[in-house]
């Protein structure tokens, strides 16, 4: 023990680091509380058909502030992208897929992870809304095969046996995050970061500046216990019910730019693969490393704030009806997206 905190104090830090690097450290203390928290959600949770929507419930009425740890888990889930995205924006901004392409690479794969936990996560309560999102992104894979949807649902549709295989993996994608966690920042750290300026002991120097962390987590625990329920859908409260389908199916906001562009398609094959791309061109952009305008431009500023635009218009689509003008800013706005990307390759 005292090896590791020998190892943590004489850690060699930037000594001018901003606070955007304390997004990195916060995920991981969040990414942590989630695990946390779903283990102990795994102690109430009937992983059977007709008890599963019940259990979450009871949970509410039946402990002795079992709400909170429900609340904390939903919440924390939010949180956790949002923080994601902020941290991917530093990345774009900072060029670093220039620079720690292995990072970059780390991160991605840990993104794309997050993105299959919370899926997965997000179906096993069970809820009306949450039947139909599992349905509508199952169905996606009939672009590759139709046997391969039914041997996934178990069947013809999503039931006991599909409900199985997803509290399975989400019970272990998170613990295979924690260790590529582990592994992105070993890279970082010892793989060497980028940042110029001098470097000094992560004791005092850097451990003050995550003084930051500790404000966060107080106002997402205040954030918990006041909007408990302000990113849920109503549609969850009622039990799920395969004949009966929400007027308006949509997803958590923190997927909504991703099902903003799935829906703006009207082919189905072509929408998946640019519901695919919409992500992994995040990927691809470290195969050029020659983009040489600087980020302390401002046309590169303006460049990324133009991302940031982008995303928030596909996100306030994705939440809307799919119907005149929402379809046609959908495909306006998407195929803006992926020409955002165009500069990074060509210049």
């Amino acid at each position: 023990m005292r090896f590791i905190s020998g190892i943590v104090v004489s850690l060699a830090s930037p000594r001018g680091l901003s606070l955007w690097w304390n997004l990195g450290s916060l995920l991981g203390i969040l990414i942590i509380a989630q695990i946390l928290t779903g283990w102990l959600l795994t102690l109430y949770y009937i992983n059977r058909l007709d008890l599963r929507f019940v259990s979450v419930w009871l949970l509410h009425l039946e402990r002795w502030n079992g709400r909170v740890l429900h609340w904390v888990h939903i919440n924390v889930a939010s949180f956790i992208f949002f923080f994601v995205y902020l941290h991917v924006l530093k990345g774009i901004h900072f060029q670093r897929w220039k620079t720690n392409k292995i990072v970059w690479r780390s991160g991605f794969v840990i993104l794309v992870l997050l993105i299959g936990a919370a899926f997965l996560g997000y179906v096993l309560p069970f809820g009306q809304m949450r039947l139909w999102g599992a349905t509508v992104i199952t169905n996606l894979l009939r672009v590759v095969r139709v046997s391969l949807v039914v041997w996934i649902w178990g069947g013809y549709r999503v039931n006991t046996l599909t409900l199985n295989l997803f509290f399975t993996l989400h019970y272990l994608l998170p613990f295979l995050i924690l260790i590529l966690v582990i592994r992105h920042l070993w890279l970082l750290h010892f793989g060497g970061s980028t940042h110029f300026s001098l470097k000094g002991q992560f004791w005092p120097v850097y451990m003050w500046k995550d003084r930051l962390n500790l404000i966060l987590i107080m106002f997402i625990l205040w954030w918990i216990l006041v909007y408990s329920y302000i990113t849920a859908d109503v549609e969850n409260f009622i039990l799920a019910n395969p004949s009966i389908r929400p007027l308006h199916i949509k997803p958590e906001w923190y997927f909504l730019t991703y099902y903003a562009i799935l829906r703006s398609i009207p082919n189905k094959s072509l929408g998946v693969f640019l519901f695919a791309l919409r992500l992994f061109m995040l990927m691809f952009i470290v195969l050029n490393s020659k983009f040489t305008l600087s980020f302390y431009y401002p046309s590169w500023r303006f460049w990324t704030s133009y991302f940031i635009i982008l995303n928030f218009i596909l996100m306030l689509v994705g939440g809307s009806p799919v119907e005149t003008p929402f379809l046609e800013l959908g495909q306006v706005f998407s195929l803006s997206y992926f020409f955002w990307f165009v500069p990074l390759f060509w210049v």
